[in-house]
């Protein structure tokens, strides 16, 4: 059984827990390796399954499992999510391979050594690159944009330094947590930290000329992994940004001034319209 992602549970960096299950037996040579429950259940429903329109046409193929299932070799790696259709760029992390999307989801499959996943995570729901794609996607008649394929391969993605990926990778997983255990005010500060960095990535004349860099003062991070307990991860990130929060880091400050960089401020004011 694998747990249906859809694009209603998925919000930006994570997914809400859904109670709908899909059978998935597509690791499954032949029926006879099934759970017999499964197996029956399947046989069952032979009638209805053995009817597709794919099923008929290829009378060689399973009767009992999906159609198409596209991609099936990259579902056992690291996915990106976001919905079909979102009123702004929602992309969250799937390590488990267990979630399948159907019908409303798109999926970035994790193919690409050279760029790291998390890394990739965090420019795609920043706010500089919720502007760029408010200029890409196609909208619907609602205002909400449509995040196909053909849309989401058109971002366009920085391929930053090992040091910078790494450092914008340990915030991703910071904010992952922090979204998990519901503490807001510290989420939404390295929400903001990752959106200085975007800006300083993507126009680093502007922000180098207004004197508003950040990647100069962040320091060292330190990494979490999901072998640390909760409150051991926890300690850590409050630990960071009790350290980045202080009202005299540099860090802080220019995040607060940001808006005094022209192409920032423009940004801003055009995603409040």
């Amino acid at each position: 059984m694998r747990q249906r992602v859809t694009g209603e549970n998925i919000d930006k960096y994570t997914y809400r827990e859904s109670s709908e299950r899909i059978l998935f037996v597509e690791d499954f040579e032949s029926l006879e390796e099934l759970d017999s429950t499964v197996k029956t259940y399947l046989e069952t429903n032979k009638r209805q399954l053995s009817n597709r329109a794919d099923k008929k046409r290829r009378p060689s193929a399973k009767w009992w499992n999906f159609t198409f299932p596209m991609h099936i070799e990259h579902y056992k790696n690291e996915k990106i999510w976001c919905s079909y259709r979102a009123p702004e760029n929602r992309f969250c992390l799937d390590r488990t391979g267990q979630l399948i999307g159907l019908t409303n989801t798109t999926v970035i499959f994790k193919t690409n050594n050279s760029l790291n996943f998390c890394y990739l995570l965090a420019l795609l729901n920043s706010e500089c690159m919720n502007f760029r794609y408010s200029h890409i996607g196609k909208k619907t008649g609602s205002g909400l944009l449509e995040y196909f394929e053909n849309g989401i391969s058109k971002i366009p993605i920085v391929l930053a330094p090992d040091v910078t990926q790494t450092l914008m990778a340990i915030i991703a997983e910071y904010i992952i947590d922090l979204r998990l255990n519901r503490k807001t005010l510290a989420y939404t500060y390295f929400e903001q930290l990752i959106d200085g960095l975007v800006y300083e990535l993507y126009f680093p004349d502007e922000i180098k000329a207004a004197s508003k860099e950040i990647l100069p003062h962040l320091g060292e991070l330190t990494p979490i992994t999901d072998a640390m307990s909760v409150e051991k991860k926890l300690a850590i990130i409050q630990r960071e940004f009790d350290r980045l929060y202080d009202p005299n880091h540099p860090v802080r400050n220019h995040l607060e001034t940001l808006d005094s960089v022209e192409v920032v401020r423009t940004i801003r004011e055009s995603l409040k319209r």
